[in-house]
């Protein structure tokens, strides 16, 4: 097989890449349920495609034959993410794979089979959820705190700010599409994120930046995230307690093993407070 060919068929096993989706991954939770997460490709459908449905497909062996699978959720809308928690108890690693289907107004199409960490070895699945698991235990020694994270819309529901020539969002603050350009602006997951703040404490900016003070500009606040999903420039994580919200600036992956995210390292940007971004809800 050609090494261009071995480069799709590994993309394919390891981050659930096709035409239609950039990635659909899975890991383990604490509590030993499956989260799944996934990504449209937005360049492959077109705006008489949304809404967009998806139905979670699960099968106790690897394959690419859809018959082999079971429906276990169907009519997820307006989504990228699904935890199954019927997974039962037994062993220490559920060997399920999993298949996302998606229904638009014009096409049915599916992700490549997703296996849990990517395909990883029994070795290198240890070694994942051993990183992992100390990732989570470090913030009881540094700071850190829980946050909402918020995952922008790069498909969907044209919002009617859009010029319907050039494309361009002309009304950034818009409240239906909270400047993203498509109706909704984010996708919401109810879990909290714990992020571990990187940067020295005494070089976060914490003046509150709508009080116009000279030409103060706010520092950038690194932190870390470990595990799923991959975070995107303009997602945004809002701080439980405070209802402040930041921006991601820049991301990148900080820990993998064959591909598969482990940790990630971020900026984040506070938003001003008069940020259209404050008026997204959190109650859904």
């Amino acid at each position: 097989m050609p090494s261009s060919e071995l480069g799709v068929v590994a993309s394919e096993i390891a981050h659930g890449r096709n035409t239609w989706f950039r990635y659909a991954l899975a890991d383990l939770t604490q509590a030993k349920a499956v989260s799944l997460y996934w990504d449209l490709n937005p360049n492959t459908f077109t705006p008489n495609d949304p809404p967009f449905v998806f139905s979670v497909l699960r099968a106790t062996e690897f394959t690419s034959d859809i018959t082999a699978y079971t429906e276990i959720i169907t009519d997820l809308i307006d989504t990228y993410s699904y935890t199954d928690t019927s997974v039962p108890s037994i062993g220490k690693w559920p060997h399920y794979y999993y298949i996302i289907k998606l229904d638009t107004n014009l096409r049915t199409v599916y992700s490549p089979p997703i296996t849990l960490y990517g395909g990883l070895t029994v070795k290198q699945r240890a070694y994942a959820r051993g990183i992992i698991r100390r990732a989570l235990l470090s913030p009881r020694h540094v700071p850190h705190f829980s946050c909402i994270l918020l995952k922008r819309k790069h498909s969907g529901t044209p919002c009617s700010c859009i010029d319907s020539i050039t494309k361009e969002i002309l009304k950034p603050d818009c409240t239906a599409c909270y400047g993203t350009g498509f109706a909704g602006g984010y996708y919401q997951e109810g879990s909290e994120k714990t992020l571990i703040v990187n940067s020295p404490l005494n070089s976060i900016e914490t003046v509150d930046i709508s009080t116009k003070v000279g030409s103060m500009t706010p520092a950038k606040m690194a932190v870390r995230f470990s595990g799923l999903p991959p975070v995107r420039h303009n997602d945004v994580f809002v701080h439980v307690d405070t209802n402040r919200r930041f921006y991601v600036v820049s991301s990148k992956v900080a820990a993998e093993i064959h591909g598969f995210p482990l940790i990630q390292e971020l900026e984040l940007q506070l938003a001003d407070y008069k940020d259209v971004i404050y008026k997204f809800s959190l109650e859904g």
